[in-house]
């Protein structure tokens, strides 16, 4: 009996230790953080040309190995109707189980696979939010935490899709729903690029580029609505009748199809419509360019001088944005800027820096046109128009453009020496900055008040006063100086000469 009860004895102690050491093992566990429990996740970054967000919707969970799902399982994943709706899909096979997560992952790899026009993704996202599921919010361009499995990405003017999730990190390049633009301008017809902006003067020609693409998806619709509307400012004159619509290659090659598109202008707003893109262009190679290409130029009666106030242009496409219900959207706008600036020249005199009123000037460009009066340039030197100081000594030039021009005095105001050479004036914009300087060669001008949010700057002139001879079979002025007054006295002398002379004959000597 003793030694039956140091037997028990001894078994208790065993049962003793046995539920201590477990007991201790539960209080470890309890003391680990929740994170060591935690499943396993990758992250997955969405590639895109723009900052948007976006919704990411787990289909399924499970391991994902070598690009496969395994042991699907619906843990973690949609609503139980989301599955009940899949089954009711077109394309799901009739007599598959929807509650077998193997038979759903193995319908969702073959479906995506070939869903070439988007259509099962698409029915899939309206799914999602019908169902109530709960999404995890995403950023394009941003790299996300998500748990393994299969996901399903939506988001607003993007073609949703499905990519799986491993523990690797994840990227996905965004496929656009709707078409993209970009806007540039040009001062050399493109050839080194097209700008958000430039700066140009008056009759300098601008070339305009509306860059739009095509939807991932073009390939789903019948026909495909394209419409280009731009819209200027007063300050600029759009040229309709250079209208060009090109499908840009990455090649390098282009396809001419203007012929396809209606062109109107009215009111500074440019319309290039077509309503079947798809006539002209069937099928999307998905790296294109649908270009609207134009001309323009600067009005200089109307154009805005500085960077406070730009010349705009502002472009959007009107698209299809539904293959079934035949719906449109816009994009947003893209928008270019053309800078100009302008001179007042003031003419003073020399001595006392009094204004000077009818000095005659003329500008010259680097290419050797002449401003005309109406701030227009003109080709050849018989065209153009004496540029007139006014009352105040005043003469404002507008609409000029970054570069090299030449200054000449054609005419001096009366009583004043005309300049002897030409002055070059050097104006410099620098748009990044927002900068802008002028140069002046010579002592008789000077630079100041640059202003350059508003465009303007002072360029005087300074005449000195000369010896006027007076005008042949003109008595001389009351205002001429002493040239006009040693003549004065040449003709009194030459007078008298001539009476002492008629004197001397009448009296016969």
């Amino acid at each position: 009996m003793r030694k039956l009860m140091d037997g028990s004895h001894t078994g208790f102690q065993h049962l003793g230790i046995c539920l201590l050491a477990a007991l201790g093992l539960a209080l470890a566990l309890l003391a680990l953080p929740m994170d060591a429990f935690a499943e396993s996740t990758g992250t997955l970054t969405v590639s895109s040309e723009y900052d948007h967000a976006l919704t990411a919707y787990r289909l399924l969970s499970g391991t994902v190995s070598e690009d496969k799902l395994l042991s699907p399982s619906f843990d973690g994943a949609m609503e139980g109707s989301f599955y009940d709706s899949v089954a009711k899909l077109p394309q799901w096979s009739a007599g598959d189980d929807p509650t077998d997560p193997v038979t759903v992952r193995e319908w969702l790899a073959a479906s995506i696979s070939a869903d070439t026009d988007y259509t099962v993704a698409q029915s899939l996202a309206a799914l999602a939010q019908e169902s109530g599921s709960s999404g995890v919010a995403l950023r394009t361009n941003v790299a996300a935490s998500l748990g393994e499995g299969y996901w399903l990405v939506t988001g607003d003017d993007t073609l949703p899709f499905c990519v799986l999730v491993g523990t690797a990190p994840a990227t996905a390049h965004e496929k656009a729903s709707v078409p993209t633009i970009d806007k540039g301008v040009s001062t050399d017809g493109g050839s080194t690029g097209y700008h958000e902006s430039v700066a140009a003067g008056a009759s300098e020609k601008l070339s305009f580029r509306v860059r739009g693409t095509l939807p991932a998806n073009y390939g789903s619709y019948d026909s495909y609505l394209y419409r280009f509307v731009d819209i200027s400012s007063a300050g600029i004159d759009m040229d309709a009748s250079s209208v060009h619509v090109v499908v840009s290659l990455p090649d390098g090659s282009t396809q001419d199809i203007t012929d396809s598109f209606s062109v109107s202008y009215a009111g500074h707003t440019l319309t290039v419509s077509t309503d079947d893109l798809k006539a002209a262009y069937p099928t999307s190679t998905g790296d294109e360019h649908i270009d609207l290409l134009y001309e323009a130029i600067l009005d200089p009666a109307k154009a805005e001088r500085g960077y406070v106030n730009p010349n705009t242009n502002t472009a959007t496409i009107v698209y299809s944005n539904n293959p079934t219900s035949g719906g449109t959207g816009t994009t947003e706008p893209s928008r270019t800027k053309v800078f100009t600036f302008g001179l007042t020249l003031l003419k003073v005199s020399s001595e006392g820096q009094q204004p000077l009123a009818g000095a005659e000037f003329a500008l010259r460009d680097s290419s050797g046109r002449y401003l005309a009066e109406d701030g227009t340039w003109a080709e050849d030197e018989a065209e153009e128009a004496a540029l007139v100081t006014g009352s105040d000594g005043r003469l404002e030039i507008g609409c000029l453009g970054p570069g090299t021009y030449e200054l000449s005095e054609a005419k001096a105001p009366r009583g004043y020496a005309a300049l002897g050479h030409p002055i070059e004036v050097r104006l410099v914009a620098g748009l990044d900055q927002k900068t802008f300087t002028v140069e002046a060669t010579g002592t008789a001008a000077t630079v100041s008040d640059i202003d350059a949010e508003e465009g303007t700057a002072t360029l005087t002139i300074e005449d000195t006063e000369t010896k006027v001879p007076p005008t042949p079979g003109r008595l001389p002025d009351t205002g001429d100086l002493v040239a006009g007054g040693t003549a004065v006295l040449a003709l009194l002398a030459a007078g008298a000469l001539l009476l002492h002379l008629s004197g001397r004959i009448r009296h016969g000597r």
